[in-house]
């Protein structure tokens, strides 16, 4: 019988997973939505088995879901339309939340479709933190989670396959110590065990190397595979394959292949150099790459574009969903193909050659650059006179007038201005 430390373990390496939740009813005045988003009853196909999310107090953590979690679109963590307003767990053993739209543009389309019934389905991304193992199933075992906690919830175009079960929304799962129990029929107490994690440079030299066996349950096949590709995947990146398949055959762990390679690069073995990258497109032809507008791919994309930027950029778009699947990359916004940046950077004007014949030259006489000459800072503040004979003489005033208080029985004196000339001789 699996173990809960197999199934823990299984969940830890698929991260966080997605389950349909069911709207409850819409409040367009509110902009919000009431959805039941778990429940005990159910029974969901996962890689690791069959599981039941349990919802007796305490088996739930609602502090992170209710603390103004995201509502995301696509369990896309960068696209943001909503918060979650408040999460419970209630006494028919459903898990429930209200969630409310925001009031930006996408938030305002997405709520639009929800409306209309466009967009009807929704689900939530949730962690597994503790299981007890209750049973078994012919897809695996049935174990319960006593410890989970749900993180997101996301208006989705496709639902979550139960077939399926488990995402990779996190890129990198916790690692951490797991507590897991497992549960015998019969037995008059659970026995805890705990999970610790080991470095992976941790000295392994004398633990018993893994071998393979015929009644291995289907997590233990899952983990054979895993350690066969790992191996393989090392062996063919360093140029090491014949090693990598001796020790896949030999059943030694990924480790022991890792201190084997990185003797065999010590001794600075040769490396098989790795082929160029070259990143094709996506086929689009000359008239397509020329209809090609990037200023109305950025235009659809700015946060007041109106629904005509979006249809006037419905080529570019498809484009951009186009490259995603050519390329494997998610586009935090649009991606532009490389047909259309190789046509850019390849586009220039030639000099020689009988392209250059039929470059036409136009003659702007009325722009005509002047030749600038050198002055001095001088020059910049004097009056330049030309064409005088013999002394000039300019006037100059002197002095400035003076106020000051007199007596009733004073008298003003009267004063004159001072003014006198200067004087230019001619310099020979």
């Amino acid at each position: 019988m699996t173990t809960a430390t197999e199934v823990v373990r299984g969940l830890r390496k698929g991260g966080t997973q997605y389950r349909h939740a069911d709207v409850l009813s819409i409040d367009e005045p509110s902009r919000t939505l009431e959805l039941a988003f778990s429940s005990e009853a159910a029974e969901v196909q996962t890689w690791s088995g069959v599981e039941i999310l349990g919802h007796r107090p305490g088996e739930v953590r609602l502090h992170r879901l209710g603390d103004s979690a995201a509502l995301l679109l696509d369990h896309n963590p960068r696209d943001q339309i909503g918060v979650v307003q408040s999460a419970s767990i209630d006494r028919d053993q459903r898990g429930r939340a209200i969630v409310r739209f925001g009031r930006s543009p996408r938030a305002e389309e997405i709520l639009r479709d929800v409306l209309d019934g466009i967009r009807k389905h929704v689900s939530v991304g949730y962690l597994v933190h503790q299981v007890e193992v209750i049973g078994q199933r012919d897809a695996g075992p049935l174990y319960r989670a006593t410890d989970w906690e749900p993180i997101e919830i996301s208006i989705v175009s496709i639902p979550a396959d139960p077939s399926v079960g488990i995402g990779r929304a996190l890129e990198n799962p916790p690692q951490d110590t797991a507590t897991v129990s497992q549960h015998t029929p019969g037995t008059p107490e659970d026995k805890t065990m705990t999970e610790p994690s080991t470095p992976a440079h941790a000295d392994t030299t004398n633990a018993p190397q893994p071998t393979s066996n015929a009644t291995d349950t289907p997590n233990s096949v899952d983990a054979e595979r895993t350690r066969v590709r790992h191996i393989a995947d090392l062996g063919k990146t360093y140029g090491h394959l014949e090693l990598a398949h001796d020790y896949i055959t030999q059943g030694q762990s990924p480790e022991a292949f890792q201190r084997a390679l990185l003797t065999k690069l010590t001794d600075k073995a040769p490396m098989p150099q790795s082929e160029p990258h070259t990143q094709t497109g996506i086929g689009l032809s000359t008239q397509e790459i020329r209809h090609y507008s990037i200023v109305r791919a950025v235009r659809a994309l700015l946060p007041n574009a109106s629904q005509t930027d979006r249809n006037a950029a419905a080529f570019e778009i498809a484009c951009s969903a186009a490259a995603e699947k050519t390329y494997g990359k998610q586009a935090r916004g649009l991606l532009i193909p490389s047909d259309v940046l190789n046509r850019a950077f390849s586009t220039t004007t030639p000099t020689d050659g009988p392209g250059s014949n039929i470059i036409a030259t136009e003659l702007h006489a009325s722009s005509f650059i002047e030749i600038l000459r050198n002055k001095t800072w001088v020059m910049q503040r004097a009056t330049v006179m030309g064409g005088l004979v013999g002394n000039v003489d300019i006037p100059r005033q002197k002095g400035t007038t003076q106020a000051y208080w007199v007596g009733k029985a004073n008298h003003r004196k009267k004063a004159n201005l001072p003014w006198t000339k200067s004087t230019s001789p001619p310099n020979p």
